[in-house]
């Protein structure tokens, strides 16, 4: 992008008069500067890096930064962030680049089923954007981050259909078997989360994004543990003991309602943090660390344990290993 033009979108004022025409690249980053790039820069060590890897431009904030060498550009503006913002806005219209918005189950679901490498998938704030939209080919960004929806002025919002585009064949706790574009798929995905599927399934149709069901492997939204009657993590499948971990209390309540409601003949326990009210029929535990999580799930019988509070990470982190192999009747 030319300097005059970057000034111009940026409402940027150009400090010296350097022998440079154009830039090859916008970032923030330190790491993705390149010999031509203009960085966006928040304080002068940053600044002074960025020239020493090759940076023409610093793009910064009234009164955070002075020239520290001529040969680059300097340009400052009043906001960075409506700098980036006007930034944005002029690539998105100029390449005609559209915004598609969805949910954060969604978002995972599409990310691993898209096979089209003119969508590019935007998690992160403004300057991940303003990167996103500066790589080759990028047609279609794809967000999970509200914040971002009022940057693009106009976009896309993912819905859940009426009626699934695929025909349900079967379903288990935590697998779906459906039949889809003359194919079936074996889905490590929890029926609750098959409307989700259908909504990307939906948008990618009707944007014309290319995808596969066949990348799917399984998201980290209700995912199972499976471990043995000791306590010990075992594969997938091979043991009737289950736990799931949830932060989020209002996930770990919709979980709670699917898990009680699909396996009345189970034995479900829950673990809670001691502060926590939480209505229900089966047993409910109490922890105040997280040792005795483990302590509790080693020491209690159940098929179903639900613990609030802390996530998957921890427990595949801390709980042993084993090597066995299990039985679904091993008790």
């Amino acid at each position: 992008m030319r300097i005059n033009e970057v000034i111009e979108i940026a409402h940027g004022d150009l400090l010296n008069q350097p022998e440079i025409s154009a830039f090859g690249n916008i970032t923030a980053h330190l790491n993705r500067v390149l010999r031509g790039s203009l960085f966006i820069a928040t304080n002068q060590a940053d600044a002074k890096e960025a020239i020493a890897l090759g940076a023409y431009g610093i793009l910064f904030e009234d009164g955070d930064l002075s020239i520290c060498d001529e040969e680059c550009a300097w340009i400052k503006v009043d906001s960075l962030q409506d700098a980036i913002t006007r930034l944005i806005r002029h690539r998105l219209l100029t390449k005609n680049i559209s915004m598609l918005s969805c949910n954060k189950i969604e978002f995972e679901i599409a990310e691993q089923i898209s096979t089209d490498p003119t969508a590019e998938f935007l998690q992160g704030g403004y300057t991940d954007f303003l990167e996103s939209i500066q790589k080759q080919g990028v047609q279609k960004i794809i967000t999970c981050n509200p914040t971002l929806l009022d940057i693009a002025l106009d976009y896309t919002q993912s819905l859940i259909p009426e009626t699934e585009p695929f025909k349900i064949i079967s379903c288990t706790l935590f697998d779906s078997k459906i039949y889809f574009d003359a194919k079936r798929y074996t889905l490590t995905l929890p029926s609750i989360f098959l409307g989700y599927l259908a909504s990307v399934i939906t948008l990618f149709s009707n944007e014309e994004i290319s995808f596969s069901l066949a990348n799917f492997e399984s998201i980290s939204y209700l995912k199972p543990i499976f471990i043995t009657p000791k306590g010990s993590l075992c594969a997938y499948g091979q043991s009737g003991k289950v736990l799931l971990a949830e932060k989020n209390i209002e996930l770990f309540k919709h979980y709670a309602d699917y898990i009680v409601e699909n396996a009345k003949w189970a034995k479900i326990i829950f673990i809670l943090p001691e502060n926590i009210e939480f209505q229900s029929s089966s047993p409910i535990l109490y922890y105040q660390s997280q040792e005795q999580i483990l302590s509790l799930i080693q020491s209690h019988s159940f098929n179903f344990a639900l613990i609030l509070g802390e996530d998957s990470q921890y427990l595949l982190k801390h709980l042993p290993q084993t090597n066995e192999e299990m039985s679904l009747f091993d008790e």
